[in-house]
């Protein structure tokens, strides 16, 4: 499956990256399959500042874990009616303009850090600063922002997980819907 023309394959380029692609399985929040595929895209620019973000983690024995990056902007309005509060799933999300990945962080063995909460736990848990997860989450945490940070990624303040790149320069939408690439429907 070819991605839009303007977006490149995060596996290609980050041979170690565990795909868990959580919308390409019922295991997410809406409780509903909404891809047909375990695959991840960015476009160029911050997919090259991911690869170097990735090969700073691996110099401390870490690999990324990406959970969603583009996603058609067919899929927003499900994810919104599923969890309507703007907090955590926007009208308009940067996953459609291909600047936004979800990422975390195992060790070289491919054991997830425990961030305090899972992937899209929509709670006050899984905001940024939480004061209600551990000294060792908290440091998990600051461990995968202050990387990400570092190559130009802004994290949001109230998902952990999700990061934009450079949100402010006026990325458009990828409107993919007249490519091979598809979704379930429903």
């Amino acid at each position: 499956m070819q991605p839009p023309s303007e977006l490149n394959d995060i596996a290609s380029v980050i041979p170690d990256i565990i795909l868990d692609i959580r919308y390409a399985t019922a295991d997410n929040f809406t409780g509903r399959q909404l891809y047909n595929h375990q695959l991840a895209w960015l476009r160029h620019e911050p997919l090259e500042k991911l690869v170097s973000a990735a090969a700073e983690y691996r110099e401390y024995g870490y690999r990324m874990i990406v959970f969603d990056a583009y996603r058609s902007p067919s899929v927003q309005p499900k994810l919104r009616k599923a969890n309507d509060d703007r907090r955590y799933v926007a009208e308009t999300s940067n996953h459609c303009r291909g600047i936004t990945v979800d990422v975390s962080l195992a060790d070289e063995h491919g054991i997830y850090l425990d961030m305090g909460t899972d992937y899209d736990e929509f709670t006050s848990k899984a905001h940024r600063h939480s004061r209600e997860i551990s000294q060792a989450q908290a440091s998990n945490r600051q461990l995968l922002a202050g990387t990400m940070e570092k190559y130009g990624f802004v994290q949001h303040k109230y998902e952990w997980w999700h990061f934009d790149y450079m949100p402010d320069k006026g990325w458009g939408l990828i409107d993919d819907e007249l490519n091979a690439f598809s979704y379930t429907t429903g």
